[in-house]
């Protein structure tokens, strides 16, 4: 546990740690820190070889349970497919105008489906996860200054390119 508790302050900024007799819980505030965080326990598992049943779950204000992260993706992807719009969204907000422009053609030629504005871009993405993924894959191709959001889809969402690789107060659990 120790080691367990060591590692994830090193590596994982606001996971919060709790056990109790036969489980340990890691609650993250963000499906990115709630998989790192996930990586992290089966990594100190391994070292020790001790077996254990690890599960990713996220909490459902409507519902009032935990669900499983994979579940929820997919009920996102789902919704996206269906409606034709983006779940969620990565505002990318360049140094200037002219940087936009450039990286919103190279986006476009790469078949991304991005909305433009004066200031920022907006790419859609069908869930959490590919929101996540499409902005590193934007990170890797834009100017140092560039800032770069990860939003749920609230406003002016472009359509979701289906089969394009695209964060929140949401809370993660990861059980041991």
């Amino acid at each position: 546990m120790q080691t367990l508790r060591s590692r994830i302050s090193s590596d994982s900024s606001g996971i919060r740690v709790s056990q109790a007799p036969r489980c340990v819980f890691l609650y993250a505030a963000s499906a990115h820190s709630a998989m790192r965080a996930e990586q992290v326990v089966r990594e100190v598992l391994a070292e020790h070889a001790v077996s254990a049943e690890v599960r990713c779950l996220r909490w459902n204000p409507i519902k009032q349970s935990w669900t499983s992260h994979e579940v929820l993706m997919n009920t996102e992807r789902k919704t996206s497919a269906a409606t034709g719009r983006a779940v969620w969204q990565v505002r990318v907000k360049p140094p200037s105008h002219h940087e936009l422009k450039v990286l919103a053609e190279r986006l476009e030629a790469e078949g991304l489906s991005i909305a433009r504005r004066w200031r920022y871009l907006i790419a859609g993405a069908g869930c959490e996860d590919d929101a996540h993924a499409l902005a590193d894959q934007i990170r890797a191709r834009s100017s140092v200054g560039t800032r770069i959001r990860v939003q749920p889809g609230v406003y002016d969402i472009p359509p979701v390119r289906v089969g394009v690789p695209t964060g929140s107060g949401q809370w993660y659990q990861i059980w041991v």
